[in-house]
């Protein structure tokens, strides 16, 4: 596994932070951003592995919300800048293609919600902002908020070099949507599909979301973007099966979940499966209220969890997690 950050702005802390671990470079690009990019390479072993993506797309607009308006179950939202290309952002045939985040800091901070359409100064999105999420201009969102919108990395995206490594009519990926149905693709030789007709390659893999592969030989893929510098609320549907990722280029924890606020202690849990193929229990984690833990006795947080992997949320009720910003400027 090798990971590498190409940051427009090194920072000695970062630096330091990077070379405590293993196969790690950082590279100094040439122009001037606040947002690191990189890359990193896996090697997804045969049979049933859990995984997780840690990059998403470059912020394509950045701004801030001047007003909300919400029917039929979705919510125009109009910002104070006018920088959009009318119906440059509209959802494609099967899936919407860019969404919406709430990048703002404070209690909203890492809400995203699908894109529907746009006009030069508004997005439609699905989802209730004010009256489902709490979003309103008397909670101090109007004129402040800031949001950013960004292209939905997709199943295409994660296998773009990796296709003639995949084995046709077998090779699949399964997702457990929050509805409780499963979107189960497989690799045609030419696109992903879920019935050998339709393309489905532009199915999005939200921030934060796993999903499982299902290969019959090792696939080796490198996957690149730009490295979240912001809070991601992934959500967690009681009674359902939850793969959640860290979003984290490199290695991290059980505690960079950030589950512990978010879990009913000792009832919800964390379960790590193997990478082996078997999907086998290597441990189960639950929160006694101040700490992960494995036997209600110790602190297990600090175990680690593969960058690529994703662990399996039980929830006894509907909840969030947040998990925090994978780099800080």
């Amino acid at each position: 596994m090798h990971y590498t950050f190409v940051s427009t702005k090194p920072q000695a802390s970062l630096l330091a932070s990077l070379l405590l671990a293993s196969s790690v470079s950082l590279l100094t690009a040439q122009t001037v951003s606040t947002t690191p990019v990189g890359y990193r390479t896996d090697t997804i072993p045969a049979g049933n592995i859990p995984y997780a993506p840690s990059f998403v797309h470059a912020d394509t607009f950045n701004g801030q919300i001047s007003s909300l308006s919400e029917a039929g179950g979705l919510t125009t939202v109009t910002f104070t800048e006018s920088t959009l290309t009318a119906t440059a952002l509209d959802e494609g045939t099967f899936y919407p293609a860019y969404y919406l985040e709430v990048t703002e800091t404070g209690a909203y901070e890492g809400y995203s919600f699908d894109i529907i359409s746009n006009t030069a100064s508004t997005v439609t999105v699905s989802g209730l902002l004010s009256s489902g999420f709490g979003l309103s201009s008397s909670q101090t969102l109007a004129g402040t908020e800031s949001v950013a919108i960004r292209k939905h990395m997709t199943v295409g995206d994660i296998f773009s070099d990796a296709t003639s490594a995949l084995t046709a009519y077998s090779d699949t990926v399964k997702f457990f949507n929050d509805d409780n149905t499963i979107t189960l693709l497989y690799w045609d030789g030419t696109m992903w599909t879920p019935d050998f007709s339709a393309n489905h390659t532009n199915k999005p893999i939200y921030p934060g979301e796993g999903f499982l592969t299902s290969f019959a030989g090792s696939v080796s893929l490198t996957t690149n973007g730009h490295v979240k510098t912001t809070k991601t609320k992934v959500p967690v549907k009681a009674g359902l099966v939850n793969l959640v990722g860290s979003l984290a280029p490199s290695d991290t924890t059980v505690d960079g979940l950030n589950a512990v606020s978010a879990l009913v202690p000792y009832s919800d849990s964390v379960r790590v499966v193997s990478q082996d193929g078997n999907f086998t229990t290597q441990k189960t984690y639950y929160t006694d209220g101040s700490q992960m833990t494995t036997n209600f006795t110790g602190n297990d947080g600090s175990d680690v969890i593969q960058g690529h992997n994703s662990a399996l949320f039980s929830a006894g009720s509907n909840t969030y997690i947040t998990l925090p910003a994978a780099f800080t400027p």
